[in-house]
């Protein structure tokens, strides 16, 4: 009964990655079940069932049970670690928050088993997201819209830009006295010109062929870090600034075209 209860208010759930409700589909695809929409139905009875099974138990303390004062000790180190991430800025949504507490107090909110079942899980989101409302609300945090985004790009890019550079301007310079040895060929006593070692007249005149052979424009997508379109911020915050942490694989777009030029 409490599954079922807990899978219906699962679907009025925000998700994180779009600031909408996870919606019935949502539900049933993270649930593994297809009874959602039937559980909605009887969502008023199955809950006038579990009151009357819990006659000692209130509407409203099962719906804050578990919210105990057991996270007093780690509110305010959570509170800093918020504060501290939304300085620089970057995002802090409900799971960052959620996996934090669980790294700092294990056992709250009755903790995450190693392998959690699909139930298990849920019913510690739907404590978490009753606890997390009253701890926004005692801390002055709200959940906000991000207004702008910063892509700060990985360490060492200058560094690795550059040797790309080299890495294809010696690769071309080699294909180049290639090409310039097979339409010149040395004297039998003769070791074949290097690219390196040709003159730019030279290099002119085998341009054109070098540049044939690189085939049709080609590109790769550079990966970055994309923040979600939520993060915490102070209630009454002008804005709600997000930037990524420079944690992105570094890919390097080339992109190499050829010009046709009438003589």
């Amino acid at each position: 009964m409490r599954f079922k209860l807990n899978a219906a208010a699962y679907t009025r759930e925000i998700c994180p990655c779009d600031g909408q409700p996870v919606g019935n589909n949502g539900a049933a695809k993270v649930l593994q079940t297809t009874r959602i929409i039937e559980w909605l139905k009887q969502e008023e009875q199955l809950r006038e069932k579990k009151v009357s099974a819990n006659p000692k138990l209130s509407k409203a303390k099962q719906v804050h049970s578990g919210g105990k004062a057991w996270t007093v000790d780690a509110e305010q180190a959570l509170v800093d670690y918020i504060n501290d991430q939304r300085k620089q800025p970057r995002r802090c949504g409900n799971r960052e928050v959620m996996d934090k507490l669980l790294e700092m107090k294990p056992d709250a909110l009755g903790g995450m088993p190693a392998n959690a079942k699909p139930e298990e899980a849920l019913a510690l989101k739907v404590k978490f997201n009753s606890w997390y409302q009253r701890f926004r609300k005692r801390n002055g945090f709200s959940i906000r819209r991000r207004t702008s985004v910063g892509q700060k790009l990985p360490k060492g890019h200058e560094g690795m830009a550059w040797a790309t550079v080299m890495k294809l301007r010696e690769t071309l310079s080699k294909r180049a006295g290639e090409i310039y040895a097979r339409r010149h060929p040395p004297a039998p006593d003769e070791s074949p010109i290097k690219g390196v070692d040709l003159t730019s007249e030279q290099l002119a005149s085998v341009e054109a062929e070098v540049f044939e052979e690189l085939g049709n424009m080609d590109q790769t997508q550079v990966q970055h870090e994309m923040p979600v379109e939520t993060t915490l911020e102070k209630t009454g915050a002008k804005d709600a600034r997000s930037s990524t942490g420079g944690e992105g694989e570094l890919i390097f777009l080339s992109k190499f075209c050829v010009e046709a030029r009438a003589s």
